[in-house]
């Protein structure tokens, strides 16, 4: 028996089984115990996974939903609403022309205005008839890419450092380093030219050397700064200005109006932005 009535009531007695009872016994409860410790390992084993496959699901969903396709990712915008140029003869060009548009694209795709800016002006220097039936649009495309070049890259070859001196006003920075108060103003849009103070750092025009080449015939005209093209421009009607060399004015919309010379208000307002009083207008007959 495996209980037996003592003094005390019934109790266990380990010793009332024989051997063999004993031993049947005990396999059976190890064999119980072993199952279960099997289930139950399984169990929570079971769980995890299902857990962590819960919550890759989640992580995939989410990655889904924040993270556009590579199709629909958008692409840097060109500047001033430029499309991409549209090039009808690819497959008769020179390979180097060819290549250098391939890198043109490449380069707006990314948004890497300084390597697109390079390529074009490569474009551009080259000799023959490779790409010149595109030059139109590349000096224009030129001339957008510059402008954000200048005033939001701040390009170091034309822009500088300076610090405010005592006595120093806004107006007077700007007619030091050779620009425009309007293109002060721009290149440091969160600072307030009313109170400049002492050793307060700006972003200036480094001294440029503007030209504007007016082509009375082909009704364009082209800025040149420090030697090298920088924009173009179209006039809206027939320049009356004779051929020759003129100083800008004061004052460059009555300049303008006085010699017939008639710009977009955007192109107008650009020139008025970077030609500051004195820079040289070049009036030719192409």
């Amino acid at each position: 028996m495996a209980f037996e009535r003592t003094k005390f009531g019934m109790e266990y007695n380990p010793r009332s089984f024989d051997g063999g009872e004993s031993s049947g016994l005990g396999c059976l409860i190890a064999a119980i115990a072993a199952v279960a410790a099997v289930s139950l390992g399984w169990a929570v084993i079971s769980r995890l996974r299902e857990s962590a496959r819960v919550e890759e699901a989640v992580a995939v969903a989410v990655r889904q939903e924040t993270v556009p396709k590579a199709e629909e990712r958008p692409k840097p915008a060109l500047p001033d609403g430029l499309k991409p140029i549209r090039d009808g003869a690819t497959d008769v060009r020179p390979t180097q022309v060819r290549n250098l548009l391939q890198r043109l694209e490449e380069a707006e795709r990314r948004g890497d205005i300084e390597m697109a800016a390079a390529t074009i002006e490569k474009l551009r220097s080259l000799p023959g008839q490779g790409a010149a039936d595109l030059d139109d649009q590349l000096a224009r495309r030129l001339g957008a890419f510059n402008m954000k070049r200048l005033f939001e890259s701040r390009n170091p070859q034309w822009v500088a450092d300076v610090e405010v001196k005592s006595g120093d006003f806004a107006i007077r920075i700007a007619r030091e380093h050779g620009g425009t108060f309007a293109s002060l103003q721009k290149l440091n849009p969160q600072v307030n030219f009313e109170r400049l103070k002492v050793g307060q750092k700006l972003k200036v025009m480094a001294s440029p050397r503007f030209t504007l080449v007016v082509r009375r015939r082909s009704r364009i005209a082209d800025l040149v700064l420090n030697g090298k093209f920088f924009a173009r421009y179209d006039l809206l009607s027939d320049v009356k200005a004779e051929t020759g060399l003129y100083n800008l004015g004061a004052k460059a919309r009555q300049f303008f109006a006085e010699r017939g010379m008639v710009f977009s208000q955007e192109a107008r307002r650009e020139l008025e932005l970077l030609l500051p009083p004195g820079a040289q207008v070049s009036v030719s007959e192409m």
